[in-house]
């Protein structure tokens, strides 16, 4: 028995849905994978750290996402304090 494909929406990044970045970079709709282990192995490929992926029946319906993964990497910033020795004129 064949297994249906799905749809998938997925983005890099970690916003909710509705709150994501706009264009179209790091945007995808998938209609030709069968799992989510396949979305999942798909978006590693293309080299995103965090990212989430929905499934949809209605695309132009948002009621009819549903989030299935999410991972999110938030890298320890290294932040460098410079301190500012410009001489004011009195």
């Amino acid at each position: 028995m064949k297994t249906k494909a799905q749809n998938f929406y997925v983005y890099k990044g970690i916003s909710e849905l509705g709150q994501e970045s706009l264009g179209t970079e790091g945007k995808h709709i998938w209609r030709d994978l069968k799992t989510l282990r396949g979305a999942i192995r798909r978006m590693r490929l293309y080299g995103y750290e965090s990212f989430r992926i929905y499934t949809f029946s209605n695309f132009y319906d948002d009621k009819t996402f549903k989030l299935v993964y999410k991972r999110e990497f938030i890298p320890m910033l290294k932040w460098k304090i410079y301190e500012n020795k410009s001489r004011t004129i009195e």
